[in-house]
Parts: C-alpha cells; sequence; structure tokens
C-alpha cells in the first residue's frame, strides 16, 4: 500500500525529522526516507553533503586531521553513512575546516560543532571503506580509503556534514 493514501496513525512514516533537500528520518523506525513518502515532518537542520577528513596522526594528545576529501553525493551512500556507528572526535583536533575566531575557516582547532550545529563525529575507515565501495566504487575518494587499507594503515575518519 502506498504510504500516502494512508492516514497517520498507520503510517510508519508520519512522524519524521528533515535529513537534508531530499530525506527525512523517521523518528519511529529510524529509517531514512524520501520526503514524498512521508505524510508529515518536522523541519529541521540538516545537512545532506558531507566532506571526510581522514585521521593523518595523533601524537601528545593532539589529532591531525589535514586533508580534506569531499564526499560523492550518492543518496545511498550518504543514507548508509549516517547509519555507521560513531564516537566522539578528540578535543584538540587540528584541520584546515576550522573556524577561525574571525568567523573564516582555515587552518585550526576544531570546534565541537559543525557548520550546522551538529556536533562532529567519527567513524571507522574501514566500515566507511564497505560504504564506499557498494555505492560509487570507482570514485578516487574509494581509492583514497582503499590505499590505506592495503598499506595495513587504520584509518578513523572525521564526518564534517554541511
Amino acid at each position: 500500500m502506498n504510504p500516502m493514501n494512508q492516514t497517520p496513525a498507520q503510517c510508519p512514516h508520519a512522524s519524521t525529522e528533515d535529513y537534508g533537500s531530499r530525506l527525512v528520518r523517521c523518528r519511529d523506525c529510524g529509517r531514512i526516507v524520501p520526503r514524498s513518502s512521508a505524510l508529515s515532518f518536522e523541519r529541521v537542520l540538516v545537512p545532506d553533503r558531507l566532506c571526510l577528513l581522514p585521521v593523518d596522526d595523533q601524537q601528545d594528545g593532539v589529532t591531525f586531521a589535514h586533508t580534506v576529501l569531499r564526499c560523492p553525493q550518492s543518496r545511498g551512500l550518504l543514507e548508509e553513512v549516517l547509519q555507521l556507528p560513531t564516537s566522539p572526535v578528540p578535543d584538540r583536533t587540528l584541520s584546515y575546516v576550522a573556524r577561525l575566531p574571525d568567523g573564516r575557516t582555515g587552518y585550526g582547532v576544531l570546534s565541537p560543532t559543525n557548520m550546522c550545529g551538529a556536533p562532529y563525529t567519527m567513524v571507522s575507515g574501514g566500515a566507511l571503506l564497505a560504504c564506499l565501495q557498494e555505492h560509487c566504487p570507482a570514485h578516487p575518494v574509494t581509492a583514497y580509503f582503499a590505499a590505506a587499507r592495503l598499506a595495513g594503515q587504520a584509518v578513523d575518519v572525521i564526518l564534517d556534514w554541511y
């Protein structure tokens, strides 16, 4: 049965949060569904683009994430990345996407939240690689993480949603 023909009490996706311009997340079951299949939703600021910041090194309590990779824009990929288990980003993380005191973006310590106000999170490079290989196997970002795995590097990746 088409969810658009159901009443809100019958629709499993009647209570959702906006997940970017085309997607919403059901508050009941947690599934991400196209906006057109949801009967109602409450708009919240959730970005639908992603930069990946692989952790290059960690020394003396400082995490370095100097590489900035633009994630391929595949709806299925972004939905899957949202489902990956995450961990918090260390407090002293240096990157080129930090917000500077004057409001510009540049090299510095990452703030606790990204440009959209959501906290930065980190995922395993291996889990991210599995998603990338499924949704965009020929993309250069996929090759980057595949090469890291072949080199025996366990890479954690900071997710920078925007």
